[in-house]
């Protein structure tokens, strides 16, 4: 996968004999050289539809609910302003430096935690864009997402790459998904519909880190593509926020 937007110093939790056999190292050259192999499988994993991690995976203290503030604090349109997505630019620029809260949640999915994507979308879209929406989503099929509004309008996402790490012990998660993202102006079954529906494409970058029992700190970087360039160096818009979560006594 591309380049991350920050020193990633991620373990290659792609990295295994299953997914590249044939790669051996004598315990010599292993100090040296393993890490920098396994970096070289973990992204040609994550390139690869399906061999990418199901999903992003969590430190077990994140399980349960928080209150999120999202605050968009960096706006950068690389090919220029005309460029970029006009109705996205302009909602940054209104959203730029201003706090957004809402509540998101995290639930424990066999023995993995995994962020309540259907949850955690609702309140999202409610929270930025003043919108009601229904939200289908299942943790045994995570990278498929749809989202219907009161209009008739829907969304369906669907991640087609993934790379990520967690380490249990520092409380640190960090990932990079890539997102196909097909819109319709109006309802209906987006498979069914005469209508062709709208494709774009997202670059999703973040990196959490439990500063305390009770506050989780974090920075997302979204990439807004032309579908077919699925390289963060080809986005007309980018997108940087910080993030503070803090856990909601149950």
């Amino acid at each position: 996968s591309p380049s991350a937007p920050w020193p990633f110093q991620q373990s290659a939790v792609l990295a295994s004999g299953l997914l590249c056999p044939s790669v051996t190292l004598a315990a010599s050259d292993a100090e040296g050289q393993g890490e920098e192999v396994a970096e070289g499988v973990r992204k040609l994993a994550a390139n690869i539809p399906g061999l990418g991690p199901s999903d992003v995976g969590y430190p077990l203290d994140f399980q349960g609910k928080w209150t999120a503030q999202k605050v968009l604090a960096g706006i950068e349109t690389p090919a220029g302003e005309e460029a970029a997505e006009a109705d996205e630019l302009a909602k940054a620029k209104a959203r730029l430096g201003k706090s957004n809260e809402f509540p998101i949640r995290f639930l424990k999915y066999g023995d993995r935690v995994i962020a309540d994507r259907e949850f955690n979308t609702k309140q999202l879209v409610q929270s930025e864009d003043g919108k009601e929406a229904s939200v289908q989503w299942k943790m045994s099929n995570p990278n498929l997402l749809s989202i219907s509004y009161g209009s008739g309008e829907m969304v369906e996402r669907k991640v087609t790459k993934r790379s990520a790490s967690m380490d249990q012990k520092a409380g640190t998660v960090e990932f990079s998904e890539y997102t196909r993202i097909a819109e319709l102006g109006s309802g209906g079954s987006l498979m069914a519909r005469g209508t062709v529906p709208e494709i774009k494409a997202r670059w999703l970058r973040g990196r959490y880190k439990i500063v305390s029992p009770q506050r989780v700190e974090g920075i997302l970087i979204e990439y807004f593509l032309p579908s077919s360039k699925p390289e963060p160096s080809a986005a007309t818009l980018k997108l940087k926020y910080r993030l503070r979560l803090d856990k909601l006594v149950e």
